[in-house]
């Protein structure tokens, strides 16, 4: 797989993260919730998020172990 691949896989893996991620937030003021999916969701390169997929990819680890600490980073 080609490093233009696996980048868009690892952005793709993260943004889907992301998006269910901000759809847990109902407890939250409406007016709130929609000012962070504005902040968030409104696209971007994703770097250093991405960055941390594709080295937990080199070193053998579990996408799952480190999405939330991708999420944190770009949070």
């Amino acid at each position: 797989m080609t490093l233009d691949a696996q980048w868009t896989d690892a952005k793709t893996a993260f943004e889907s993260a992301l998006a269910s991620e901000v759809d847990g937030w109902d407890g939250w003021p409406e007016s709130l919730q929609e000012a962070c999916r504005y902040a968030l969701m409104s696209g971007g390169k994703r770097f250093r998020p991405v960055l941390s997929l594709l080295v937990a990819d080199a070193l053998g680890a579990r996408r799952e172990a480190v999405l939330p600490w991708a999420l944190a980073v770009e949070m």
